[in-house]
């Protein structure tokens, strides 16, 4: 669970995180949020790897994603964010998402990604 973070009744905050190439045998190849609320800002979450939600799995908890990157994960099933219940809410707004995502000025566009860093062609 929570290939590079686990949130266990957590409210963390990640600016500008990278998360690149983590892995989960179940849930949350990036994130697995367990009654948290983490809050990411500028992120990018890309070439995660998990059963399902491999970007981020969320049970019991509503994360908000802003000016964020959640782009070629690899899940059996829901690729980008995974729900678990009714009560999880993510509120993601101006953000790239590959599945594509409600919210505020999100977008549904691919990045280039060039030595770690991304441009837009």
């Amino acid at each position: 669970l929570g290939g590079a973070v686990y949130n266990l009744q957590s409210d963390v905050r990640v600016t500008n995180g990278f998360f690149w190439r983590n892995s989960a045998a179940f849930g949350g190849g990036a994130f697995y949020n367990d009654n948290s609320d983490p809050l990411l800002t500028g992120c990018t979450l890309s070439m995660n790897e998990a059963q399902t939600g491999a970007g981020m799995f969320n049970s019991l908890s509503s994360p908000v994603i802003t000016n964020s990157i959640l782009w070629d994960t690899l899940a059996e099933e829901t690729v980008e964010i995974h729900d678990d219940d009714v009560l999880s809410n993510p509120i993601v707004t101006y953000s790239d998402v590959q599945q594509g995502y409600d919210g505020p000025g999100n977008i549904f566009f691919r990045p280039r990604f060039v030595k770690g860093r991304f441009l837009r062609a």
